[in-house]
């Protein structure tokens, strides 16, 4: 009967995906939540998964590159660049954090939240400087 089909999936891959605490100064609260259901990926998206995956675990440095090897295939995904740039903030990597939210909004120009964090991130530079 349709509807009635067992789900195998593990509880974390049922769970969104919870990012670590930020560092001072990033826009982001406590905590963020990426709403992605990240078993349903495709073998192409391995790289983001990955990266999702190691950000999660606060494996910063090699999130961003798992990240950056997805990206060079899929330029146009939002949630990657978002994620980049969100480990930019939290790195005070403020210029290229501004690169990676300006991307999003360009690809979703209605994005409340990374416009939010763009400001944040320009706002942030601009102090360091």
């Amino acid at each position: 009967m349709p509807g009635n089909e067992e789900d195998n999936r593990s509880e974390s891959e049922k769970q969104p995906i919870i990012i670590p605490q930020a560092e001072p100064g990033c826009s982001h609260e406590n905590r963020i939540s990426i709403n992605m259901d990240i078993s349903e990926l495709t073998i192409d998206d391995i790289d983001l998964k990955n990266g999702i995956h190691l950000y999660h675990n606060g494996l910063i440095d090699e999130a961003m590159a798992a990240l950056k090897k997805y990206l060079s295939k899929f330029p146009d995904n939002t949630e990657a660049h978002l994620i980049l740039g969100d480990i930019y903030e939290r790195k005070m990597m403020y210029d290229e954090a501004v690169i990676e939210y300006s991307e999003v909004l360009r690809l979703n120009e209605k994005d409340d939240m990374t416009r939010f964090k763009l400001e944040n991130a320009l706002k942030q530079r601009s102090m360091r400087k």
